[in-house]
Formats: C-alpha cells, sequence, structure tokens
C-alpha cells in the first residue's frame, strides 16, 4: 500500500532535520539556507531562478541539496501552508498547537491538501 502524503512530508522533513544535524556537525550549516533562518517566508517570486539554480549547482553533498530541495519546495507554499508545515514538521510544538486558529476537521482537511501539494512538488 502507498504511503500517504502525511507520512510522506513526515518522513521529508525527518530526513531534512538529520541532514541538517550531520551539516551542522561537520561545520558545513554555514553555508546552507534553511527553512528557520529564512524564516520560510520568501515566496519563489521573491527569489529569482537564477539564485536557487545557481546554489542548487554549488552545493557539495547529497545532503545540501536534498535541504535545498525542501527550501525550494517550501518557498513554492503560500503563508498560509508555511505556517502549517513549519509547526507540524519542523518546530516543536504542542500536538493542538493548530486548535485555536482551525477546527479539528478544517484543519486535518487543510493539513491533507497542503501535504498532497508539497509531495507533488517535491517528485517533480
Amino acid at each position: 500500500m502507498e504511503e500517504n502524503s502525511y507520512l510522506k512530508v513526515k518522513r521529508i522533513f525527518e530526513n531534512y532535520k538529520k541532514n541538517l544535524a550531520k551539516l551542522m556537525r561537520t561545520g558545513q550549516i554555514n553555508e546552507v539556507v534553511t527553512l528557520l533562518n529564512d524564516s520560510g517566508m520568501m515566496s519563489a517570486r521573491e527569489k529569482s531562478m537564477y539564485d536557487i539554480a545557481k546554489k542548487s549547482l554549488s552545493a557539495s553533498s547529497i545532503e545540501e541539496i536534498e535541504i535545498q530541495k525542501v527550501n525550494f519546495v517550501f518557498s513554492l507554499l503560500n503563508r498560509k501552508e508555511k505556517d502549517i508545515i513549519l509547526n507540524e514538521f519542523v518546530l516543536a510544538r504542542p500536538s493542538m498547537w493548530w486548535a485555536d486558529k482551525y477546527s479539528r476537521s478544517t484543519f486535518y482537511r487543510t493539513r491533507q491538501k497542503i501535504c498532497q501539494k508539497f509531495v507533488m512538488y517535491y517528485y517533480i
């Protein structure tokens, strides 16, 4: 049975965090733009495709390439989508961090759509 999009995104961000940790241990983290120091709020339109391609081509390791791939896909999302991805998969938040913003059904439906979108962009 095929893994659902939520689990795929969860796995992608688990690998993202492992890759960041590995690059931090080896001292290469200064050369990698992460979601957190970019605040994840830069849209694809605000960043030229040339800059993104240049960074990808200059990556020296598989870990850097994977981090940049996740960063690029993340940059394609709107602010609401980024907020849900960050709070659900990247930051350590209480399990119901969303309760004051969304009803349960709205949150799960929205999260599922965002995960499907993220997976679609990631595997293109």
